[in-house]
């Protein structure tokens, strides 16, 4: 069975705060000077900041706890925690600034998305982008302060080798890929928890919020392994959680939604998310 995103997306939005409400009439500091004050839609106060910024590859940006941008993504990390845990406390927030190729290449595919599908007509973002969630490997400690904001170069790194070069499906691995071969993300992000993990000892984890390219989705709850695309006429994989019950009283297959998209450039990681680790 498949449906279309524009519901669930309208639903998303009235229940949640989005990336893009940390801008909304807010009059804070550009993150890189400090100085000026940042433009409406922007972090940033102009394009000075923008274009020095982008130079020489990607990189992080500390955003202070005070920064309304702090609060947002925070919002958004807590109200989508699922799970029947304590919720962790959110320590540290970085921007990640790709590079200008980078940035258009998503535009691009964003753009094309939103002249054939209109979703603005329909009072959704362009493309229909919405924030989630992704938990990966951190071989480093980056992001344990606000200092440390390096990128490592291990290539067991998997935060810091998304970051750097964004999702690429070539990366992907074989196991519990329900829908085939893709770029996997969560509006769960306990559900991401459960997926980031660190090489070293520390008492923090990381997640990443992205923006991804929704489109139209096609919601499924059944398992299709082999799939190397969406459905015909759709952009995008909406997996939710099956109705029916397994022996064991839970959902049968997944038990908390997967967003999955099968292009590198429906997707780019926007904020570091440095948060307590809890026991499980």
């Amino acid at each position: 069975m498949t449906t279309t995103a524009t519901k669930t997306s309208s639903t998303l939005r009235k229940q949640r705060p989005t990336i893009q409400s940390i801008y909304v009439g807010s009059t804070e500091r550009c993150i890189a000077c400090l100085q000026g004050i940042a433009r409406q839609g922007s972090l940033f106060c102009g394009i000075s900041c923008i274009t020095g910024t982008r130079d020489g590859g990607t990189k992080l940006l500390n955003i202070s706890a005070t920064h309304n941008g702090f609060r947002v993504v925070t919002d958004l990390f807590t109200q989508a925690w699922g799970h029947n845990t304590r919720i962790p406390v959110v320590r540290h927030i970085f921007a990640i600034i790709t590079t200008e190729n980078s940035n258009q290449q998503y535009k691009n595919y964003r753009d094309s998305v939103e002249a054939k599908r209109k979703f603005v007509a329909k009072g959704l973002s362009p493309g229909n982008e919405q924030p989630r969630w992704h938990g990966t490997k951190r071989e480093c400690n980056l992001g344990n302060t606000p200092s440390q904001s390096s990128l490592c170069f291990s290539n067991e790194c998997g935060l810091c080798g998304i970051i750097r070069h964004s999702y690429d499906i070539s990366y992907s691995g074989n196991k519990w890929e329900r829908y085939g071969k893709a770029i996997y993300s969560t509006r769960t992000s306990s559900k991401a928890n459960d997926y980031s993990r660190n090489s070293q000892s520390s008492s923090l984890k990381a997640l990443l919020l992205n923006d991804v390219i929704i489109g139209k989705g096609s919601e499924i709850s059944r398992d299709a392994p082999k799939m190397v695309a969406p459905p015909s006429g759709y952009d995008s994989v909406l997996a939710v959680p099956a109705k029916r019950l397994s022996r064991y009283g839970g959902p049968r297959g997944l038990n908390y939604d997967e967003t999955v998209v099968y292009r590198n450039d429906a997707i780019r990681p926007k904020y570091l998310v440095i948060y307590e680790h809890i026991d499980p």
